[in-house]
C-alpha cells in the first residue's frame, strides 16, 4: 500500500511541518517501504510509498532537477519508459530510474497536458514553483482515489481520508445525506462521508493557483461534476 498527502496554505498562514508528517504517517501501512515529505514557503507534500525498482526514488517528493517541480505520486505509469525516453531526446537529464521523476519533466515539458500521456493507475500532485500553482489528477478509470477539501482558505489533500482528517482546518462530522449511500456499498463521486471532503472524480484533475480552486475532465469519460470554488 502507498498514498500521498499534502496542502496548499492560505498567504497569510506558513505551514506546519508536524502536521504534513502526521499526514504522511497516516498513510503507512505493514510492509511500507519509504515515507518522507517536503514543506515550503506555502506548501506541503507527503508519500508513503512501496519501491518496485532498484534506483526508484520513493522516500520524498521527487523534483525536476532545478527545484521548480515537486511531485509524489501513487500508483504507477506503465509507459514511463517510452516517455522518458522521449523527453531524453528533448535535453532533459534523469537523476532516478522512477516513474515519479518522468511525471516532474513531463509537467515541465507540457504542463497538464502531459496527463495525455500517461498510461497507468496513478494520483498525482504537482506543485510549480514558478507558477505557483498546486495541480492534482487521478487516472482516467478512477482506479486510485484522491480525496481534498478546502477549509479555512487551506486546500488539503490525499488519497485516503485519514490523511486529510489528519490536518487540523477539516472538521470531522459525517455527511448524513451521503451515508444513507452506504447500503449500496457505495458513496457516489465527488462526495465523500465526511461533510466539506470531496472525492476528486476520474479522468479529472484540480488546480490550485491565485486564491482559486478548479476542478475539471481531462479524459473521455464522463464523470461528476465540474466546476470552480474559493480557496
Amino acid at each position: 500500500m502507498s498514498g500521498i498527502a499534502g496542502f496548499l496554505a492560505p498567504s497569510s498562514e506558513r505551514p506546519d511541518p508536524s502536521v504534513l508528517e502526521r499526514m504522511t504517517r497516516s498513510l503507512q501501512h505493514p510492509g511500507g517501504d519509504a515515507w518522507g515529505y517536503y514543506v515550503d514557503d506555502r506548501f506541503g507534500l507527503g508519500v508513503a510509498r512501496r519501491l518496485r525498482r532498484a534506483g526508484e526514488s520513493g522516500d520524498r517528493p521527487v523534483t525536476n532537477g532545478d527545484g521548480s517541480v515537486h511531485v509524489v505520486l501513487d500508483g504507477s505509469i506503465y509507459n514511463f519508459p517510452e516517455i522518458r525516453d522521449d523527453l531524453v531526446s528533448r535535453g532533459h537529464r534523469f537523476a532516478t530510474t522512477g516513474d515519479t521523476e518522468v511525471v516532474a519533466h513531463a509537467w515541465q515539458e507540457f504542463g497538464d497536458g502531459c496527463l495525455s500521456l500517461f498510461n497507468g493507475v496513478f494520483v498525482l500532485a504537482i506543485w510549480d514553483q514558478q507558477r505557483e500553482q498546486l495541480f492534482l489528477a487521478g487516472d482516467r478509470m478512477g482506479e486510485k482515489r484522491l480525496y481534498y477539501a478546502v477549509a479555512k482558505g487551506w486546500l488539503i489533500f490525499g488519497s485516503e481520508l485519514r490523511a486529510v482528517l489528519a490536518h487540523p482546518a477539516v472538521d470531522h462530522e459525517l455527511e448524513l445525506t451521503v451515508s444513507r449511500s452506504l447500503e449500496f456499498d457505495l458513496v457516489p463521486e465527488p462526495h465523500s462521508i465526511i461533510c466539506g471532503i470531496s472525492k476528486l472524480p476520474r479522468a479529472h484533475s484540480l488546480t490550485a493557483s491565485n486564491g482559486r480552486v478548479t476542478v475539471q475532465s481531462y479524459g473521455d469519460i464522463p464523470s461528476g461534476a465540474q466546476g470552480t470554488a474559493r480557496a
